[in-house]
């Protein structure tokens, strides 16, 4: 059986995969409109980049305005749970670094001001982060991002298993594949490493290359995928209409095996 983790009304779990929405625009009413426009797509999770909106913005502790349009994400999101990503700079984002990151997400964690947060597991403090993440109840997905290359299957699965011992709910792994060969590296750590799993992975390898990945992930234990409506905010994403069209394929012809 595969691991699952509880957000919302959403069970993320690569038995039934999560379609996640990420919304880019820098502009309140746009992203308003960017939800209800992922929802209405049959989205999952939304996710708001809002490293995008800071770098327009400016940052301070909160972000000015960061957590009222925060607020008008979640009333527009409904049910849909949303998750709160401040991607730096490091990781292929626009976000702020250092002692801005932490007192971004420290807000927000102690706030509940989202279903769930991303935390770049590898940065200074994160440590911390996740423990007042659990704290407070608030579902933390570690992640890690290569936009160069993809590690060897067992460094991709040592970071899986890193991320998991400091306690995230959820492991992510976003690599860039040279060749067809890094894409199945990265399928075969995700299945590799999902048969002891204790809690749920998101793995991708990224660009047209890795786009098999993206459609197939859940075959190999990933349990979700990023769709996109609008403008992509990763190599390779697909629209979301598309994306959960392919799933739904790919789950029919998987189904009993």
């Amino acid at each position: 059986m595969s691991a699952s983790v509880k957000v919302g009304a959403e069970v993320l779990s690569a038995a039934a995969p999560a379609v996640i929405v990420p919304l880019t625009s820098v502009a309140a009413d746009d992203l308003v409109a960017e939800v209800r426009g992922a929802v209405e797509a049959g989205a999952d999770i939304v996710e708001w980049r809002a490293d995008h909106w800071l770098a327009c913005h400016g940052a301070g502790s909160d972000g000015p305005g960061l957590t009222e349009v925060l607020t008008q994400l979640r009333q527009a999101a409904g049910a849909v749970p949303v998750l709160f990503t401040v991607r730096t700079t490091a990781e292929g984002g626009a976000g702020p670094e250092g002692d801005q990151y932490t007192q971004l997400l420290e807000s927000v964690i102690r706030a509940h001001s989202a279903d769930l947060v991303d935390i770049e597991y590898r940065r200074d403090g994160a440590q911390a982060l996740f423990t007042l993440a659990r704290e407070h109840d608030v579902p933390v997905v570690a992640s890690y991002h290569d936009f160069h290359s993809t590690p060897p299957a067992e460094e991709i699965m040592a970071i899986l298993r890193e991320q998991e011992d400091m306690g995230a709910g959820v492991a992510k792994v976003a690599v860039m594949p040279q060749t067809a060969a890094d894409v199945a590296t990265l399928m075969l750590a995700t299945a590799r490493h999902t048969e002891r799993a204790g809690i749920p992975v998101i793995t991708m390898s990224m660009a047209g290359l890795g786009a098999v990945s993206r459609i197939s992930g859940h075959v190999f234990g990933s349990a979700a995928s990023f769709g996109s409506v609008g403008r992509a905010s990763a190599p390779g994403q697909i629209p979301v209409e598309d994306l959960k069209s392919l799933l739904d394929g790919v789950n029919r012809a998987t189904a009993g095996s």
